[in-house]
């Protein structure tokens, strides 16, 4: 027998997002169908990158950001493969591979995926999970509203990107 999943509610007016603030007025939707968890602005702000952003600019962001959960030896990113997103580790760690070598090990706080969107490029490295981890995904349109709303943060993408060739 199959069965279905519960219906999602969506909000459908202002009145109904702002229903959902959570404490602190970041605004939870429900999980994607296929998994993903809402972000909130406190989970953002652990995040060095994002520190120091305004909440209400987070706030855009988060809205649209989902955290998604890997286990030990999952492939995150995949080298070759086209940029969708990039991620933010909010709890594990991963290592950076290219060519089957490693290059990085990456844990909470650490930015990747950002250098194949920011750079309109396929991925150049694989991002493989060594401990159970848990990422923020932010989808690669919610970079050009990171541009207009945050510059400081797609700036410090860039300065990372730059230091790593």
């Amino acid at each position: 027998m199959l069965h279905s999943a519960p219906p999602v509610s969506v909000p459908t007016s202002v009145d109904e997002v702002r229903s959902r603030e959570a404490p602190g007025g970041s605004v939870r939707f429900p999980p994607d169908s296929d998994g993903g968890e809402a972000v909130d602005v406190s989970q953002m702000k652990s995040i060095p990158l994002f520190q120091d952003v305004p909440d209400d600019a987070l706030r855009k962001v988060a809205t649209f950001a989902e955290l998604e959960s890997h286990p030990e030896g999952a492939a995150v990113v995949k080298e070759g493969a086209y940029a969708n997103d990039f991620y933010a580790i909010e709890d594990g760690t991963a290592k950076v591979e290219r060519d089957g070598q490693q290059l990085a090990e990456l844990g909470p706080g650490d930015v990747f995926g950002e250098q194949a969107l920011l750079e309109s490029e396929q991925r150049s490295a694989s991002v493989i999970a060594t401990s159970p981890l848990r990422v923020i995904k932010i989808a690669h349109w919610e970079l050009d509203k990171m541009k207009r709303d945050m510059p400081q943060v797609v700036d410090e993408l860039k300065r990372q990107v730059q230091a790593r060739k």
